[in-house]
């Protein structure tokens, strides 16, 4: 599945089903760096996905007749 298709959801689910798949022992030496990786490049897409929620939280404010981001927190 391509990033552009994947959602933030379905990648954390997936990301779970690796984990308790890893944490079972079942999987041999290649089976589990190929769960390995799949789970890394999940990783940096949730990153990606999250990184750019937190860009659009930012709020345009203006005062003072200048403009200033403000990032939300949680």
């Amino acid at each position: 599945m391509k990033n552009e298709e994947k959602t933030l959801e379905h990648a954390l689910a997936r990301l779970e089903e690796i984990a308790d798949a890893l944490e079972s022992g079942e999987f041999g030496l290649e089976q589990t760096m190929v769960l390995f990786e799949e789970a890394h490049s999940l990783s940096q897409f949730c990153t990606e996905k999250i990184d750019k929620a937190e860009e659009k939280l930012r709020i345009l404010i203006k005062k003072d007749d200048t403009f200033q981001l403000r990032v939300e927190e949680d």
